[in-house]
């Protein structure tokens, strides 16, 4: 085995060729096509969160740079009168996003170590940022300041080249829009505000809507994600044991001959594991893939010679009887059997076999008839073949053991089984345990285990609940990320989504001011900005759970529909309980405003 430092296609290839130059050896094709795929969708994930996460911070410092555009009109007013010219305006917005760009970041270098181990121990729980990861963020965040830096210098162009444009005597006046109603066709004064509170700057109303519907999607769509790869574990096994993980065989007159011995799981090991108080089931397999029952042609019925054929359109023959084929084996001991049977005599069992039928087959005239069994395998050179009778105890049906899709299984006694060698041992356990085992009786178990494993080579030990936390970190990696960028979004959306509600409140600030000398409390002010926020919150929720579901349908889900939902709803009541503290904050600011405050004009 060897390690090549590449990307999965660069080393399926250099693999593939030095497999070729030595002649032997082979890929493990698991890893490449079934392991590392996964980590290929964890870079597809985490880069369209870090997408989000740009497009909600260039939404968010474009929002600010508007209405701090819109709002210091006068100002940049003034500094046109006493001579200031375009470059000057833009080298004074500049030094202030130089300003804040160097203290974001320092804070987010600081942040971003702790948030990094965070990830880690939170997930995957090993591993270490090496000087590749130190170089790839570092690369990554300088691309990230510079996409946003390049959007904030055109959003300076624009605003320095509108306000050059336009005379000191505009500029000194304000900026005040003049919004025409007369197409809204309504006399309720609640329509025609909140329509001309919607409109003003209508663009940002719009990306306001889109950066709440991407917030929302975030969590939405990480927790699905986590939840669809991780799939239901909701297995009762504990730990599970294979003697082999495979063998090989080749098809000789009908018959299945193995091409080496098989190797297996003895019984008294299985009874040892039987034994322990704290071991509530064990589910056993028997290793008797090469063994084949016959069943004479003029005793067969005709729905079981029917379900033959469909399995082996061949009609497989051995000495001119039928070979059953695909059949399943069980083996039990007196407890099985009773379980199984119920009250009846496992004496009168012994050295006899039962028949449990698939559902639609018809066997009551077998009772009382005899089975054969053979084996052929390979000696030394040749093949060799050994042959079994049992009389047939009894017959049941899939109807009688509750298991609708059961195949044809035959059940013999353990004793008797091992003693004429038709059975060698078992192929795979899965063992479940009671609720609670102290340490001493994990470490006592899986002792045990442990020993079965070492004396078997080529055996399959697994812990579930170990494997299921590791099958599981992955999906655990989608989620936490998906919530780490979702507290960044939110903060991002709210904050965006605030500020121009509080910006469009200041820029037609005489307007409310008017209302207010009218008769309108500030009480009413703030209503109709929270039904602002509220209509925008709306229009988003809305977008975001048609996109979410439309997603869901096409991926395809495990869970039910009505789970995630509920999630969307979570995250929807989440953003509208900061969305409600930040427009308290407003209120804040609108109740130090007097009407005075409201309709005066600065000279």
């Amino acid at each position: 085995m060897f390690q090549i430092k590449a990307n999965k296609y660069t080393a399926l290839d250099q693999s593939s060729s030095l497999i070729s130059d030595y002649g032997e050896g082979f890929i493990n094709s698991r890893l490449l096509h079934t392991g590392l795929i996964d980590y290929g969708t964890v870079s597809t994930v985490a880069f369209a969160f870090q997408i989000v996460v740009i497009c909600l911070s260039i939404i968010s410092i474009l929002t600010l740079l508007s209405f701090y555009f819109a709002n210091t009109v006068k100002k940049i007013g003034i500094f046109k009168a006493v001579g200031a010219n375009s470059l000057h305006l833009f080298s004074i917005i500049s030094y202030q996003y130089l300003i804040m760009l160097s203290v974001g970041i320092l804070f987010a270098v600081p942040m971003s170590i702790p948030l990094t181990h965070l990830i880690v121990e939170n997930t995957y729980d090993n591993g270490k940022p090496n000087d590749l990861n130190g170089a790839y963020i570092i690369g990554l965040n300088l691309v990230m300041i510079l996409i946003i830096s390049l959007c904030v210098v055109l959003k300076t162009i624009q605003g320095v080249r509108k306000d050059h444009a336009s005379s000191v005597a505009y500029s000194l006046r304000g900026n005040t829009q003049l919004l025409d109603i007369s197409k809204l066709r309504t006399e309720k004064f609640i329509l025609k505000q909140l329509y001309m509170q919607v409109i003003t700057y209508k663009k940002w109303s719009i990306l306001t809507v889109l950066s709440l519907s991407l917030c929302m999607l975030v969590i939405t769509l990480s927790i699905f994600i986590q939840k669809e790869t991780a799939g239901i574990w909701g297995s009762d096994v504990d730990y599970y044991i294979t003697a082999q993980q495979s063998f090989q065989s080749k098809t000789i007159g009908h018959l299945e001959v193995l091409k080496e011995e098989g190797l297996t799981i003895s019984a008294n090991d299985v009874n040892r594991i039987e034994s322990l108080p704290f071991v509530s089931n064990v589910e056993k397999t028997p290793f008797m893939v090469d063994v084949h029952p016959l069943i004479e042609e003029e005793f067969i019925p005709q729905s079981l010679g029917s379900w033959i054929s469909s399995l082996d359109p061949e009609e497989g023959a051995y000495k001119d009887k039928r070979i059953i084929p695909h059949a399943n084996y069980q083996v039990v001991d007196a407890k099985g059997f009773e379980e199984l049977y119920g009250e009846r005599s496992f004496e009168e069992f012994q050295g006899k076999v039962l028949l449990l039928l698939p559902s639609g087959i018809h066997g009551e005239n077998l009772k009382g008839h005899e089975m054969q069994f053979v084996r052929k395998y390979k000696s030394g050179s040749g093949l060799k073949t050994q042959e079994w009778t049992y009389p047939i105890y009894d017959v049941m049906y899939a109807s009688e053991v509750g298991i609708e899709d059961l195949a044809f299984t035959v059940i013999l006694d353990e004793e008797t089984a091992i003693k004429n060698g038709i059975f060698r041992g078992y192929y795979n356990l899965s063992i479940s345990i009671k609720d609670y085992l102290s340490e001493k009786q994990t470490d006592e178990l899986e002792s045990i285990l442990s020993e079965i494993v070492s004396t078997t080579p080529g055996s399959l030990y697994q812990k579930i609940s170990d494997f299921e936390i590791e099958d599981t970190k992955i999906s655990f990696f989608f989620g936490f990320l998906g919530k780490l960028s979702y507290s960044t979004a939110i903060l991002l959306a709210v904050i965006s989504t605030i500020t121009m509600i509080f910006g469009k409140y200041n820029n037609q600030k005489l307007r409310w001011g008017t209302y207010m000398s009218l008769g309108m409390s500030k009480k009413r002010v703030i209503q109709y900005l929270g039904l602002e926020l509220l209509l925008y919150l709306v229009c988003g929720s809305i977008i975001s759970t048609l996109i979410f579901l439309s997603m869901a349908f096409w991926i395809g889900h495990v869970y039910p529909i009505s789970l995630y939902l509920l999630y969307h709803l979570l995250s929807i009541a989440m953003i509208s309980l900061l969305l409600l503290t930040g427009i308290c904050l407003v209120r804040n600011q609108i109740n130090k405003h007097s009407i005075h405050d409201l309709l005066r004009r600065d000279e």
